[in-house]
């Protein structure tokens, strides 16, 4: 769905199955699936509370907006701290995983986007998550998943991630190969720069092919 490597030491084996058909049947016709009140509050306040200090972690990649100085993602925290940790490996994720890709899990990368409510807080262009994976980091096929949590409530005027279902449909190496065009090396990827830019007329081709989906909810 239009929207570095670092594999997990555990592969993960799936317990029970978790979706409906009906969900199942909704991923696999739109690309995205939303599950409201997945986790409590009070989860998701342990979670916050644990990505407070990640920033100053040794090993933790911190990703700036192009001032330098505020912070735009931090990368690759799910074995430094022992909340996210435990998050990370939860069995409801794994569960839910595990219904829609039949193999052992294992997660590829983590990440925390921390979007300021101000002009300092830039958008993401338009991109295929998995465009980076195969181009920039050789992952040879498509069977992943990306896993978004809410720390806070997301909504239309604060920024929300929004998608394009149905926009996952016979997509192939070569589809993605033709419609990006490559502009730099991934350690430059930040607000207004990123290193795979979808080409100009593909983009404009998705508005009229795709009505868009604005990921929002608590």
């Amino acid at each position: 769905m239009l929207m570095e490597h670092t594999p997990f030491r555990n592969f993960k084996t799936k317990i029970m199955n978790f979706l409906s058909k009906e969900q199942l049947a909704f991923y696999k016709e739109n690309g995205y699936l939303h599950i409201p009140d997945f986790y409590s509050s009070s989860d998701i306040q342990r979670i916050r509370e644990a990505t407070n200090n990640c920033a100053a972690v040794e090993g933790i990649r911190v990703i700036y907006e192009e001032d330098g100085e505020t912070i735009r993602s931090i990368m690759s925290y799910h074995d430094k701290n022992d909340t996210l940790e435990e998050y990370t490996n939860d069995l409801k994720v794994l569960n839910v995983d595990s219904d829609l890709i039949p193999y052992d899990v294992y997660v590829s990368l983590s990440k925390i986007n921390i979007k300021k409510g101000n002009e300092k807080g830039k958008k993401w262009d338009i991109h295929r998550g998995y465009t980076y994976w195969n181009l920039l980091d050789g992952m040879p096929n498509q069977d992943m998943i990306s896993v978004f949590v809410y720390l806070t409530d997301q909504t239309v005027e604060n920024g929300a991630v929004f998608g394009l279902p149905k926009s996952h449909k016979n997509i192939s190496v070569d589809t993605i190969k033709e419609e990006s065009m490559i502009s730099g090396g991934r350690e430059q990827d930040t607000a207004a720069n990123l290193s795979i830019q979808i080409k100009e007329k593909y983009v404009n081709q998705f508005d009229e092919d795709f009505e868009t989906k604005y990921f929002t909810g608590k």
